[in-house]
């Protein structure tokens, strides 16, 4: 036979190969073993060898060309006939060969073995009509080449090249195999059929498992085409209808989707071959299965038996080879580890038995997660003392300290300080002078310093009343609207909370069951909810941080986070209960980076905690912004950069992530690790002590790995929401054995690690530099102003950060709306975009199109005039790179567009760091445009400086990454 030398690029079966393996294919092979009965002939070697020469498949290699992203094919010389033995023994002969993974599939082998035994036995073999490239130059033919060369390159630019995949095997338990025979008997359908269902069951409980399950498609549509040795057949994700009434109803459909996948191939290879080469990219796991070609060998060529070992598991991650007596199973490394292999079978096998028992119920409900799987999630999701109350209060535990160390400090507050003597003896005399306050009642808490606001605290709690925390900075109308919910308590500010005179010591009146605060949350239904927390929560809320957080006498912690929010809890009332010194942190230091790391240096503080959207605004390479020893993270999702910059800045650095909605005291959950550690994404953790949790979906308890909502029970869990009994009994509920569990809305996963993940939220709830913020409260409060006639808020997370965005159909100008809101609303609540629309899309429901809001969110808040000089070029890019849009005009009001507090701290850092030039964040207050910014430094006796500095940023801002890298003296980019 006579070869040509020439390339050829991929056939569509090996586009998906090449996406999922990579290189690993261009030498990758499958070893054939057949075992053919009979006696060969004398110059059996030769006739092996001339009959696998003739098959161009079998001689082709994988080639990489330079500046190609897919490798083309080559017809090798005379001498690339696989190498073969022909050993005799008493089941016959057998032949030993390899072939290429690339160019050959089960059906290849099939035809090599019935060709090998006619011609071991003298008979003609069955001579194909055409050959491998015949059938590519063919089916290239029915559709134009640029479609077939750039459907690959396409799906692999997005993804950044090949996956490289690694694969490992094993063997399905016997059990398993044993409900698979019995199922296939059962329901009288083919094993791979059965074994197909079961895995669409299983994908469709796991909604990270891409779904489709992968199917050996026949590429040989024509009767010409039976006999061709070579890559033809594709394994393709075919639909399986989880959602069937019943066991056998889902396989019927299983049945009907493969026929019509089939059709499908046949009519548009090119087509089904895309759609594989998808799901060979996607970066979820997907599951396949296959028919071995012993078993169809077996039928063709009585008494000939072919096994095969080799690096050909099709595109897929999980791919389950069905033979007689046995289910091979080949999955991606680092797919499974530790005992997610056998929970993943002991799954798949219930799968089985509920179609051998034909469950009349629908599969989305069947109970997958077994006892043994079960008791390993328990007790991962089990914190120490479990679910055993504390019957204590943190207020005893904190005069307990004053007995002990009287003359510690407590807290240090600028230019005062009180030891722990003096906080107690300044909250007995407050209390002393609460006592006709209703008992389990609210007051008010409005004190501006840390000092103040922690006696006030103190003292009410030790009267047996319960604080309702205030914010001086809080709009009018909402202090009002929490007063109406608390029952319009009396409210404590600074002048009620000066040092009175030496009275006499109060008892301490605070019980476990009586409340010790309630805190303001945002509510779905467009009113917000006060959480009422007992003293027990909070008593057990402080012994269990402390097995994370030990914080002993002599430790300095401190918290930025106002105290309207339970954020910064962690370092008052377990910190006081350890012994440890509060430092305050001054208003004034809060947003700006000098000064905050002025306290965090100068105060010595060793543990601080802090929002990371907080830190993040903060960190612009001053690392004295970080504490001595432990940085607490909680309210939100850490950025990736940001943990990249603690890393890189303090590798020393202990980082503890600490996770927990404000109806479980604080926190239930945290996970430390050393700084040099950090990956991407710090995981939510593990359970505190007295904390049980559960990862739930619809059909029961989730797999490990699985993601399902977060539910809590235990003594974190508070009272419930004040006032609003329905709403209580709806988000707490009874469990088993006595209790309540709280239902976060909050999605996770527990890996196999025994660490928790967040993964989302089950409802529009988004986290807003650390404050829970519902749209539907911001909504209601816009549809309040008399001018508006419709009102939506919809969320826009672009840019890993979420943002809130307001439209409506309004009489009313933008600012006056936005005058509206900020006299309702806190800060962080006030949406980052306001526009005024003729309408309100709507989708084919009915309801809000929210997607198409987002992408209407833009135009005349980002204004329109241009960059009049350098100075105004330097802003316009760090303020459009911050509020996270394509550029701004000098015109436009940066609050107006997106801007913030924390982003104008961000954007004054920078200027301060690019221009040399001390700037302050009044500046942007002052003036919240860009222009007017610009006319102020610009008016500077150093503005010569700044045009100088300003010019030199633009000509960086304007290179790229390679004329950037080259001034670094960094190669290649890097």
């Amino acid at each position: 036979m006579t070869r040509e030398f020439d390339l050829h690029p991929l056939a569509p079966a090996q586009w998906a190969l090449w996406a999922a393996l990579g290189e690993t294919l261009l030498g990758g092979g499958v070893d054939v073993e057949l075992t053919l009965p009979g006696t060969p002939p004398p110059d059996a070697d030769e006739v092996v060898r001339d009959l696998l020469w003739r098959h161009e498949a079998l001689a082709t290699t994988l080639e990489i060309v330079p500046g190609v992203l897919l490798p083309v094919q080559r017809i090798a010389d005379d001498d690339a006939a696989p190498d073969a033995t022909v050993t005799t023994g008493s089941r016959g002969v057998t032949v030993r060969f390899r072939v290429p993974t690339a160019t050959v599939d089960s059906r290849s082998l099939c035809l090599l073995a019935e060709q090998l035994d006619a011609a071991l036995h003298g008979r003609p073999a069955e001579e194909a009509e055409l050959g491998w490239f015949d059938v590519h130059d063919w089916n290239e033919r029915r559709v134009t080449r640029r479609e077939a060369s750039t459907a690959v390159p396409e799906r692999m630019r997005e993804r950044g090249g090949p996956v490289g995949r690694a694969y490992q095997r094993a063997e399905l338990p016997a059990e398993t195999v044993d409900a698979l025979r019995a199922a296939a008997t059962a329901l009288d359908a083919a094993p791979d059929d059965v074994l197909a269902a079961a895995l669409g069951v299983l994908a469709g409980h796991h909604p990270d498992v891409r779904p489709g399950v992968g199917r050996v498609l026949g590429g040989r549509p024509l009767p010409q085409l039976a006999t061709v040795v070579g890559r033809l057949d594709l394994l393709v994700p075919v639909e399986v209808a989880a959602d069937a009434e019943d066991a056998r109803s889902l396989v019927e459909r299983v049945r009907a989707a493969r026929d019509a996948a089939q059709q499908l191939l046949d009519d548009d290879p090119f087509l089904v071959a895309r759609d594989q080469v998808a799901a060979a990219v996607d970066p979820r796991p997907w599951y396949g299965v296959s028919v071995a070609p012993s078993e169809e060998l077996r039928t063709r060529l009585p008494g000939a038996r072919i096994t095969t070992v080799g690096d050909d598991p099709g595109p897929c991650s999980v791919l389950l080879t069905v033979e007689t007596d046995r289910v091979e199973l080949r999955h991606e490394t680092g797919l499974f580890s530790g005992a997610q292999l056998r929970w993943w079978d002991l799954r798949l096998r219930a799968a089985l038995r509920a179609l051998a028992a034909g469950d009349p119920r629908p599969p989305t409900t069947w109970q997958l997660v077994g006892p043994e799987e079960q008791e390993w999630i328990g007790a991962a999701l089990r914190g120490a003392r479990g679910t055993a109350p504390v019957e204590d209060t943190v207020v005893h535990r904190i005069r307990r300290t004053a007995d002990e160390r009287p003359d510690a400090v407590a807290v240090v507050d600028g230019d005062r300080s009180l030891t722990y003597a003096e906080l107690v003896r300044a909250a007995d005399g407050l209390a002393g002078r609460l006592t006709t306050a209703t008992p389990d009642g609210l007051t008010g808490l409005a004190a501006g310093r840390l000092s103040t606001w922690i006696v006030g605290a103190l003292g009410i709690m030790t009267a047996g009343h319960g604080f309702l925390p205030l914010d001086g900075r809080m709009p009018p109308h909402r202090r009002d609207r929490l007063l109406r919910l608390a029952g319009g308590p009396d409210v404590l500010g600074d002048a009620d909370l000066t040092p009175q005179p030496a009275g006499p010591s109060a008892p301490n009146r605070a019980l476990p069951s009586a409340l010790a605060y309630a805190i303001a949350t945002s509510g779905s239904t467009g009113e917000p909810k006060l959480v009422g927390v007992e003293h027990r929560n909070l008593c057990a809320y402080a012994e269990s941080i402390a097995a994370v957080l030990p914080m002993p006498p002599g430790t300095r912690v401190a918290s930025p986070a106002a105290p309207t929010a339970d954020l910064g809890y962690t370092t008052v009332f377990p910190a006081l209960a350890q012994g440890a010194t509060i430092v305050a942190v001054p208003e004034a230091a809060q947003l700006d980076p000098v000064a905050f790391a002025d306290t965090v240096a100068g105060q010595r503080v060793d543990v601080l905690k802090i929002t990371p959207t907080h830190l993040e605004a903060l960190l612009v390479g001053d690392i004295r912004c970080l504490p001595r020893r432990t940085l607490v993270l909680g309210g939100e999702v850490a950025s990736a950069e940001l943990l990249r910059r603690i890393r890189d800045q303090r590798p020393d650095l202990t980082v503890l992530n600490h996770y927990g909605p404000t109806e479980t005291t604080v926190g239930v959950f945290a996970a430390g690790q050393p700084a040099a550690t950090l990956g991407d994404a710090l995981p939510v953790g593990r359970p505190l002590p007295h904390t049980v949790a559960r990862v739930v979906t619809a059909h029961g308890p989730a797999a490990v790995g699985a993601p399902g909502e977060l539910r809590v029970s235990g003594a974190h869990v508070a009272r419930g929401y004040l006032g609003d009994p329905r709403l209580t009994a709806d988000r707490f509920r009874p469990v088993a054995g006595g209790g309540r569990e709280y239902r976060t809305g909050d999605l996770v996963a527990l890996g196999p690690d025994g660490l928790v993940r967040f993964r989302g939220r089950l409802d529009d709830q988004v986290k807003i530099r650390g404050h829970r913020v519902e749209p539907r409260e911001v909504e209601r409060e816009l549809a309040a102003h008399p001018a508006v006639r419709q009102a939506a808020v919809v969320v826009d997370a672009a840019g890993g950060r979420a943002r809130l965005l307001a439209f409506a159909v309004a009489s009313a100008g933008v600012a006056d709306l936005r005058e509206h809101l900020t006299a309702r609303l806190p800060e962080a609540w006030l949406p980052a975009v306001v526009q005024v629309v003729d309408r309100i899309p709507l989708a084919a429901n009915g309801k809000v199109d929210r997607a198409a809001l987002v992408r209407v969110a833009a135009g005349p808040a980002l204004g329109t005039a241009p960059p009049r000089h350098d100075l105004d070029r330097v802003l316009v890019a760090i303020w459009s790179e911050l509020i996270g849009v394509p550029t701004l005009g000098v015109d436009a009001n940066v609050f107006e567009s997106g801007g913030h507090s924390l982003t104008v701290t961000q954007v004054a850092s920078r200027l301060r760091e690019y221009l040399d030039a001390d700037v302050t964040i009044d500046l942007f207050f002052a003036h919240p445009t860009i222009a007017g910014c610009s006319d102020v430094l610009l008016a500077r006796p150093d503005a010569a400086d700044i045009r100088r500095r300003a010019a030199i940023v633009v000509q960086v801002l304007e290179m790229s990454d390679d004329e950037a890298a080259a001034i670094a003296g960094e190669p290649d980019g890097r």
